[in-house]
C-alpha cells in the first residue's frame, strides 16, 4: 500500500509511531518503499506526549529520534500532539527542552494555548505550531507560526470553493519556507480525493508562476523538489486547441532551468552531443517518441507530434529536456550527463 500511496502523494503523516515505538526493521522497509523526495511525518509517541510525569522527557525524545534514524533524508516535520486542554507551562518548557536542537519540530495545541506566552516559547525555541482546520475551530485565517507551515484538515467535507481557498494560502505560505498539508481520512473516502483537490490546484498555481504563463494543455507533476514542489512536468501529447505536443517533459524548477542554461552557454550542447554514443543518443531519441505517442489515443486522425527529446530526431537540441526525461525516470545518456555536469 505504501509504494502505491507515495506514488500520489509526497507525504505522510505516520500515526502508527504514537502507539509503537517503530523498529530499526520496520522503518527500513519504509524508507525503501518510497522515492527518495517522499518525506515521513511521525506522530510524536504518546509516551512523550500523553505522560503524566515529564521525568526522562530528553531521554525518551531521543529514543524517539534515533528509532527514525534509518529515514535519514526521508524524515520530515515530527507531530506533537499534546493532549491538554488548559496551557501547562512546565510542561511545555520541559518538551521545548528536550526537542532542541531537532529540526522540524510541530506542535498541535488546544485552543487555550493559543496566547502571547505560548507563542513566545514556540518561537523562541524554533518549533512550530500547527493550523488545525475543524468545523467548530476554523483554521484558514488562523496564523502558522514557526520555521515550518504546518496544516491538518480535519472538517467532515469541503466545499470546491473551499478546496480553492486552501490551495491559495499553501502556495503563499511555500515561498518562505516548507509547507505539510494533510487531510483527515474517513471511512468513505472523501478524504484522499480532498487531498489530489488541493494538490492539483497548488500545483496549477506553482507551475503557471514558474513558467509565467498558464500551460496551454494538459500536464502533471511527476517530478517534485524536497520541498513539495514542482520540478518536472510530463504534458499530454497535445495542447488543448490540438496542437502537437513534442516535449513530453519539461523542466519548470527555476533553479534547476538557470543551472542548465548556463551550462548550454558554456557550450554544452557541443561537449554533451560529443561525450555520447550517437547510438545510444538515437536510441533514446526512440524511446522519448514511443513513450509520448502511446499517450495519443488510438484512432487519432489529425496531425502527430514527432521527433525524440527536444522534438529533434537527431543529436542534441535542449539539455533541459533530456534532464527533465532523465529526472522523471527516462533512459537519457546527455540527461545523466548533464546532473553529472550540475554537481
Amino acid at each position: 500500500m505504501l509504494p502505491a500511496y507515495a506514488a500520489t502523494f509526497p507525504t505522510v503523516e505516520a500515526h502508527s509511531t504514537h502507539r509503537r515505538m517503530p523498529t530499526a526493521a520496520t522503518v527500513e522497509r519504509w524508507a525503501a518503499a518510497v522515492p527518495a523526495g517522499f518525506r515521513f511525518v511521525p506522530k510524536a509517541h504518546v509516551g512523550i506526549t500523553h505522560r503524566r510525569d515529564t521525568d526522562g522527557l530528553a531521554g525518551r525524545v531521543a529514543a524517539f529520534y534515533a528509532a527514525l534514524d534509518p529515514l535519514a533524508h526521508r524524515l520530515g516535520p515530527v507531530l506533537y500532539v499534546l493532549p491538554h486542554r488548559r496551557p501547562d507551562l512546565d510542561r511545555l518548557d520541559a518538551l521545548l527542552g528536550a526537542v532542541a536542537g531537532r529540526p522540524g519540530a510541530v506542535l498541535e495545541l488546544a485552543k487555550a494555548w493559543r496566547t502571547g506566552t505560548v507563542l513566545e516559547r514556540l518561537g523562541a525555541a524554533g518549533v512550530s505550531l500547527a493550523v488545525v482546520d475543524r468545523d467548530d475551530d476554523p483554521g484558514l485565517d488562523q496564523p502558522s507560526p514557526g520555521p515550518v507551515a504546518y496544516f491538518r484538515l480535519r472538517r467532515a467535507a469541503y466545499a470546491p470553493a473551499e478546496v480553492v481557498r486552501w490551495a491559495d494560502r499553501l502556495v503563499v505560505e511555500s515561498a518562505r519556507r516548507p509547507v505539510y498539508a494533510f487531510v483527515m481520512h474517513d471511512e468513505e473516502g472523501d478524504g484522499p480525493r480532498y487531498a489530489q483537490a488541493l494538490m492539483r490546484g497548488v500545483d496549477e498555481r506553482m507551475v503557471t508562476a514558474l513558467l509565467g504563463r498558464e500551460p496551454q494543455g494538459a500536464y502533471e507533476v511527476v517530478v517534485r523538489r524536497p520541498d513539495g514542489r514542482p520540478l518536472v512536468i510530463r504534458n499530454a501529447p497535445f495542447l488543448d486547441d490540438g496542437t502537437p505536443m513534442p516535449t513530453r517533459y519539461w523542466l519548470v524548477d527555476d533553479d534547476l532551468r538557470r543551472a542548465v542554461s548556463g551550462l548550454e552557454a558554456s557550450g554544452g550542447v557541443r561537449a554533451a552531443e560529443a561525450a555520447v554514443d550517437p547510438g545510444d543518443l538515437g536510441r533514446s531519441h526512440a524511446r522519448y517518441a514511443a513513450e509520448r505517442d502511446a499517450a495519443i489515443p488510438a484512432g487519432h486522425l489529425g496531425p502527430r507530434p514527432s521527433g525524440g527529446v527536444g522534438g529533434t530526431k537527431v543529436g542534441v537540441k535542449c539539455l533541459h529536456a533530456h534532464l527533465a526525461w532523465h529526472l522523471a525516470g527516462g533512459d537519457d545518456p546527455v540527461g545523466r550527463w548533464v546532473e553529472e555536469h550540475l554537481r
